[in-house]
């Protein structure tokens, strides 16, 4: 009996033993899956991190291949002289409001508030944008920028008649002038957003012909707006004007500069021009 016995517990602990074993290869095998696992998973981040490091780089080399249209000197200009601007459309916008909430007539008092602050906001979204697109530089921030930046134009240039339309001019064709100017604007930026590059004489040549649309308006304007508001007016319109001659003239260096400085000065003559539309002498 003790023989049979010893015998019987050889075998529980062989057995024991065993199973203890399969039990150690079980966890060692999911041990090592686990292993595999993490460090496919580690390798995978690994190729991914390299990866996008490599479609940055590439991308950067591409950029760096495209021809600069302005130089660093001729960027730092632009959005300085325009962030000045900027800075100066928000002065001009509470001026206006100011001017219109006291001097316009009670019984329009809404529509001389309402486009004196339409022609603020949008010298505030013109300066801005143009601020913007001259200050950053990845190439794809510049292009949607830039898309921006020209619609600007076409927003300042309908806001520069809101005003007239929908205060002086408001009883005698301006909501024609209003619907015209604004029907071109958003045909405009749709162009431009569409065809980009390709627009840009037909984008040159708008702005000038939606600039001076005005004339089809002048006995009504000459008969209801101050004198001094219309020569303001004028020679805002000639400051543009003349601008655009050094907007279109891309090739040569600084021109660029030169186009916003006849920018900044054609919308100071026409903030007064808005501003003294309203309480100045005819």
């Amino acid at each position: 009996m003790p023989k049979d016995s010893s015998k019987n517990s050889i075998k529980e602990i062989i057995k024991d033993s065993k199973t203890k074993i399969k039990a150690i290869k079980k966890d060692s095998k999911e041990q090592i899956k686990a292993v595999k696992k993490k460090t496919l998973e580690i390798l995978s981040s690994k190729d991914t991190i390299y990866a996008k490091n490599l479609e940055l780089l590439n991308q950067r080399e591409k950029e760096a291949l495209i021809p600069k249209r302005y130089s660093i000197g001729e960027e730092i200009f632009n959005s300085v002289s325009h962030g000045i601007g900027a800075g100066l459309s928000i002065a001009a916008l509470v001026l206006l409001i100011l001017q219109s909430v006291t001097h316009a007539p009670q019984a329009d008092k809404v529509f001389y508030v309402t486009g004196f602050t339409i022609f603020g906001t949008t010298l505030i979204v013109l300066y801005l944008m143009s601020t913007l697109y001259h200050a950053l530089t990845p190439y794809h921030v510049k292009k949607v920028f830039g898309v921006f930046d020209h619609s600007s134009i076409y927003l300042l240039i309908s806001g520069t008649y809101t005003p007239f339309c929908l205060g002086v001019l408001r009883q005698n064709g301006g909501w024609w002038l209003f619907g015209i100017i604004w029907g071109l604007t958003v045909i405009g930026i749709t162009c431009y957003a569409v065809f980009r590059s390709k627009m840009r004489l037909f984008s040159a040549i708008s702005y000038i012909i939606m600039g001076w649309l005005i004339c089809l308006f002048w006995k009504t304007l000459k008969a209801n707006v101050p004198i001094i508001s219309i020569q303001f007016l004028l020679i805002g319109g000639a400051f543009y004007t003349l601008g655009v001659i050094f907007y279109a003239l891309k090739k040569i260096k600084w021109t660029h500069c030169i186009w916003h400085l006849f920018v900044l000065a054609g919308s100071i003559f026409h903030f007064f021009s808005v501003f003294l539309s309203v309480g100045g002498r005819t």
